[in-house]
């Protein structure tokens, strides 16, 4: 009877040893499963709405943490739905990082991308797990191409006539940016003062001869001209002096140039060959010197 116990409370024993054993085994695999290597992936901003132009570029950042274990090297990729040919072209300045780390996801919209908002996935995939995070792109259309800068000049930028007579100047252009554009011209004169150019219409980066004939009727002194270049969303400005003079009476013993005019007894004339006026050279006695006007 005291073997037969005896055999008994062995067998007790090692049945124990044995559930402690597997209890003990079960809770180092648990151990394990809890320090199995693993992270997160999130995006900043993890959206964006833009209205698109050639070369316009979206960056989102990718972050990453280690949630248990170590950190282990993680591959990154994007994925999205079938998109119109050439529609959005992706990089990282880090296709691959450690966990813990981040990247900088660069997204270039198409010029030709259609409006509408796209899901864009970036699959994260480590050593032991892959993890994913979503970004909406939304274009809200298209912007135009960047405006030209102009500007315009005019030599000389002032100038002296006689009332009745025309001068010219030169109105140059150039562009800074952009391609060249046509430029419409045109001007704001005082009453009596009228100007043409030559050509009308330039292409950026040309130059027109501008005509300022007066009347007559302008009052003498000072004037301001504005001339201007234009295209359809810009428009620049260059201001020409203008002094006006009036004709003086005709004299003996003047030197007169083509063109100069005078008053005579109440009558106006225009020199049409240069001369020195003499005693009896009075613009009605010498046509082949003076024009009336």
């Amino acid at each position: 009877m005291i073997a037969a116990s005896l055999t008994a409370t062995s067998a007790v024993s090692a049945d124990s040893t044995a559930r402690a054993g597997a209890v003990q085994a079960q809770a180092l695999d648990r151990h394990s499963d809890a320090m199995a290597d693993d992270f997160s992936v999130s995006l900043n901003p993890d959206s964006a709405a833009v209205t698109v132009r050639t070369g316009e570029v979206v960056l989102a950042r990718v972050n990453t943490v280690v949630t248990d274990g170590s950190a282990q090297p993680i591959s990154l990729s994007v994925r999205t739905p079938p998109l119109p040919d050439g529609g959005l072209a992706f990089s990282f300045n880090s296709p691959t990082i450690m966990a813990g780390q981040y990247s900088t996801l660069a997204i270039a919209p198409s010029s030709q991308i259609p409006k509408g908002t796209y899901q864009i996935t970036v699959v994260a995939t480590g050593a032991s797990v892959t993890r994913e995070a979503t970004f909406f792109l939304t274009i809200d259309g298209h912007k135009p191409p960047p405006m030209p800068t102009i500007f315009t000049s005019v030599e000389p930028s002032s100038v002296t006539v006689q009332a009745g007579q025309s001068t010219t100047v030169t109105l140059n252009t150039e562009i800074v940016s952009s391609g060249p554009v046509p430029l419409t011209l045109s001007a704001i004169a005082p009453y009596g003062a009228t100007v043409t150019f030559n050509p009308s219409t330039v292409m950026a980066g040309e130059a027109s001869t501008v005509t300022i004939t007066t009347s007559e009727d302008l009052v003498a002194g000072s004037h301001e001209i504005t001339l201007l270049a234009s295209v359809e969303w810009q428009m620049t400005r260059s201001r020409l002096s203008l002094t006006v003079t009036k004709a003086s009476s005709w004299a003996t013993w003047t030197p007169y140039k083509v063109g100069d005019t005078v008053t005579y007894i109440g009558q106006r004339y225009r020199c049409i060959q240069a001369h020195t006026s003499l005693p009896g050279w009075e613009p009605p006695i010498v046509p082949a010197l003076w024009q009336r006007i």
